[in-house]
């Protein structure tokens, strides 16, 4: 029998099966040790339920290996029919900055690792703001040098508040400096992305924590909004700030509005009220640090989904719910259906168990 003492990590298993397919895991792992030595060792698994496999979903399986206190983690995606028709990955709150100490860098490179393992057909990384700590050239670069050394999906960007504020040219220095170092058209964009409708929302002033929308960008939301608007399909809107009182991290018990300088958008009615128009419209926000595995989420609110994409950065507990200090973020597969929103921990390498919606979006019969 392989000597197991001395075993260093494990790398994580990978899994997908289809609906009512019992997922095949493999006997063995792929440790690698101390000494430097990279081996197979044998491997017994936590039995899966025939329930964890009924519905497209994905789940984590823990393991054992004799000899080592060390758990095998193994990843498995359940899917519908061929699989769903766009996968995209969300992240928020990176914070990457330069100093010596800081593993905020280290932590977003870990996501994009992980997320280059557990989603590898997505097909666009959105980035929800807060990329840099404090909006400086050397901060950007060190942001997009992480990001070039794991291949990754077209990547798509929004303005968080971290990333203007607080410079003395103030946002006519940091708004160029965002276009420049990200590529992106304007703080405001839209693209879609096979077939489906991707909007990018964006301060445009560098408040402390506040998202200003002007009344230029919000006439351009709505028209937008109604570009090709179809009830049964998702329109995804990407925005940095919260609207208060809607996912997690949201409420007056989370802080929001009450750290000496108020959060959330100053036009949080205006926006509120555009979105509300439109029911299919999900509406993704960072800013909050609020982790995933909590009831609120994913949540139907003023009349369209709300959504936190949580931080790779450093979490937040909400309501004594879910872990402090620690990396999360979002798969999304896009059926034609539904929309599920996978929360993912990349510390643990994870998917939470209270970490996943299924939006439901009905399918017109053609004529």
């Amino acid at each position: 029998m392989l000597d197991c003492e001395g075993i260093k990590s494990v790398r994580q298993t990978i899994v997908y099966t289809a609906v009512g397919t019992a997922p095949e895991l493999p006997e063995t792992v792929t440790a690698e040790f101390s000494n430097g030595t990279v081996k197979p060792v044998s491997v017994i698994w936590d039995m899966i339920h025939p329930s964890d496999y009924s519905k497209a979903e994905s789940f984590s399986v823990i393991g054992v290996i004799n000899g080592t206190a060390i758990m095998p983690k193994a990843s498995i995606t359940v899917t519908e029919g061929s699989g769903p028709l766009l996968s995209i990955s969300v992240i928020s709150d990176t914070h990457v900055d330069t100093g010596t100490s800081s593993g905020n860098g280290k932590r977003f490179k870990n996501a994009l690792l992980d997320l280059k393992e557990i989603n590898p057909k997505a097909e666009a990384l959105c980035v929800v703001g807060d990329m840099t700590d404090h909006g400086n050239d050397d901060e950007y670069d060190e942001f997009m040098k992480i990001l070039a050394s794991v291949e990754h999906p077209k990547a798509y960007f929004v303005i968080g508040n971290h990333d203007i504020r607080w410079h003395d040219g103030g946002y006519e220095e940091t708004y160029p400096r965002f276009l420049t170092k990200t590529k992106m058209p304007s703080g405001h964009y839209d693209e879609i992305i096979k077939g489906y409708h991707f909007i990018f929302l964006s301060t445009d002033k560098d408040l402390k924590d506040q998202a200003n929308i002007s009344d230029d960008q919000l006439n351009w939301l709505s028209a937008k909004l109604a570009e090709g608007a179809e009830p049964n399909k998702p329109i995804f809107v990407f925005l940095h700030q919260s609207l208060a009182n809607t996912s997690v991290g949201s409420y007056p018990s989370d802080g929001y509005g009450f750290s000496g300088y108020p959060d959330g958008v100053v036009q949080d009615s205006q926006l509120r009220s555009l979105l509300a128009k439109y029911p299919q419209v999900i509406f993704l926000t960072g800013h909050t640090h609020a982790v995933l595995d909590h009831p609120k989420s994913t949540i139907f609110a003023s009349g369209f989904w709300c959504v936190n994409t949580a931080t790779t950065y450093s979490t937040l507990p909400s309501n004594g719910i879910g872990p402090d200090n620690g990396s999360q973020g979002l798969c999304l597969d896009i059926y034609s259906d539904k929309v599920l929103i996978k929360g993912r921990d990349f510390a643990k390498k994870e998917w939470p168990a209270n970490g996943q919606w299924s939006i439901p979006f009905q399918v017109e019969n053609s004529k």
